[in-house]
């Protein structure tokens, strides 16, 4: 099949599984919740390993090397996969996509998130890495957890409301966007006076 997917950033599989529903194009939003799944799960694995990470420090082997060993495993395995089945295949997708939010997730905890992989994956990776970590009992990112989670469901319901504004109305539904822009810029003149 054409399908292409980015398996070092998920931005975009938030966007295409909304759309995926929205048009009915269910396989389509399946084999994006797969790739946020596999992003998340990476992340969740590397905050079950070091659910305390200290900001700058890589700290021992026990913290970050066995991280890092399944990311490499994952990798091997995905490009196995990917050499077996010619591309056909898919997992080998999901696969690497563990592995990225495995290293995305411990790039952006040791350095306070100063040094990001990518972008909305960033938030797919934070909170699979404060899951992990609330589960193992820090429960220090709970609020980030909450709100992040909020601001993700936010972002794919957009997408998702999207579809049918655009479908009904074109380019007239960024007079929306206009508008929320405006309000925003007129809220802060007023709280600024």
């Amino acid at each position: 099949d054409s399908t292409k997917q980015a398996a070092a950033a998920v931005t975009g599989a938030w966007t295409n599984s909304a759309l995926g529903v929205a048009s009915g194009n269910y396989d389509q939003a399946k084999f994006n919740a797969k790739c946020l799944g596999s992003y998340f799960s990476g992340s969740l694995v590397a905050s079950l390993i070091n659910p305390n990470p200290v900001p700058f420090e890589v700290g021992g082997a026990d913290k970050v090397s066995p991280a890092f060993l399944i990311g490499s495993l994952l990798m091997y395995a995905s490009s196995s996969v990917a050499k077996k089945s010619g591309g056909s295949d898919t997992s080998f997708i999901y696969l690497a996509a563990v592995a990225c939010g495995i290293q995305n997730s411990i790039t952006s905890v040791l350095t306070q998130n100063l040094v990001r992989s990518a972008h909305f994956s960033g938030i797919t990776s934070d909170i699979g890495t404060f899951l992990g970590q609330v589960l193992r009992g820090n429960k220090q990112n709970v609020e980030k957890l909450r709100v992040f989670t909020l601001l993700a469901a936010s972002f794919w319901i957009g997408g998702l409301v999207s579809f049918s504004a655009t479908t009904t109305y074109a380019s007239s539904t960024l007079l929306f966007s206009s508008a929320l822009f405006l309000a925003f810029a007129i809220g802060g003149l007023v709280v600024a006076c």
